[in-house]
């Protein structure tokens, strides 16, 4: 069990040697300093542990701590680090992403003075990145529409504006809900769908989150998207979201195929284009206008954001 602070970071690690120690950085410098940071290594192969431990050594002024597990995946090993959490408060961090120095602060500031709210969201940047990590580009991500969230990130025509790195809840609700180990690609969607559910969800309307996207993410897995989303399709209930099967479903061959191509798997995105023309012929359509349409407005977003910035 992780020492009583006032939050616990749930930091989960696989094969993270490439980005984790500025990921550590920014929980390191965060305002608010009552956290302990408990990482989960998910039987990573790499020296992410070596690592690890070196920055742990590094700033023993901080609270760390370290569970080891055989690979399960992130999903299980969240659920590992809500079982070890005693705080009050828990957030998520990827191991890829990076925190804005107010993040914590600004979060628990939130859910003390909105004593009715279970969770709170942020703004969030997606940032492209080279190998070593080095930042290209920018585009801003608002979670302005929390009522529309859901269903568009279901049908793969919004952001998946729910990242795990943007939450942070209070502890008293980690009995009610867990991630599905059995989940990897549509992990963080089908926790926030059942976390919302049975809590009331805020947004903080400032970017505090930075999603560094690299091609070694689960998102590029097109095996992986066309394995899961079924099997997380049959356990909801599409019309609450006002969406049919066949569109969700020819949204994501679409979506596979596009990931297909720009791996140079042609024969492959031909068989998932078929697919989905026959569930949804527009899906062929949609789906890269959706794509170019987020990018455009995100890109929009951060050209605001950081003006704004700037004229303060």
């Amino acid at each position: 069990m992780s020492p009583k602070k006032t939050v616990t970071v749930v930091v989960p690690v696989f094969n993270g040697a490439a980005l984790i120690e500025t990921t550590l950085s920014s929980v390191v410098d965060q305002s608010f300093a009552d956290w302990h940071c408990l990482l989960i290594n998910d039987g990573s192969t790499d020296n992410s542990l070596e690592l690890i431990n070196r920055f742990i050594q590094k700033h023993q002024d901080f609270s760390f701590s370290v569970i080891t597990t055989s690979n399960q995946g992130p999903g299980a090993a969240r659920n590992v680090g809500i079982d070890n959490s005693n705080s009050p408060f828990i957030a998520f961090l990827d191991q890829d992403d990076i925190w804005h120095r107010e993040k914590l602060a600004l979060q628990i500031d939130y859910l003390r003075k909105n004593t009715e709210i279970d969770g709170v969201l942020c703004h969030f940047e997606i940032a492209s990145t080279r190998a070593d990590g080095t930042l290209l580009a920018n585009r801003l991500i608002k979670n302005s529409n929390l009522k529309n969230l859901a269903r568009k990130w279901i049908s793969l025509e919004g952001n998946g504006a729910f990242i795990s790195s943007c939450l942070l809840f209070r502890n008293n609700l980690s009995d009610k809900v867990r991630f599905n180990p059995d989940y990897s690609h549509v992990a963080d969607l089908d926790y926030y769908l059942r976390f919302e559910a049975v809590s009331l969800v805020g947004c903080i309307h400032e970017n505090l989150v930075t999603y560094r996207q690299h091609d070694r993410q689960m998102h590029n897995d097109s095996v992986g998207l066309k394995l899961e989303y079924p099997v997380f399709l049959s356990g909801i209930n599409l019309t609450t979201y006002n969406l049919k099967e066949r569109r969700v479903l020819g949204n994501v061959y679409a979506m596979a195929a596009l990931l297909e191509i720009r791996s140079g798997s042609f024969v492959l995105a031909l068989k998932d284009l078929i697919i989905s023309l026959r569930l949804r012929p527009v899906a062929i359509l949609v789906i890269p206008i959706c794509i170019l349409q987020k990018r455009i407005i995100g890109l929009l977003n951060q050209k605001n954001h950081t003006q704004h910035a700037l004229n303060v």
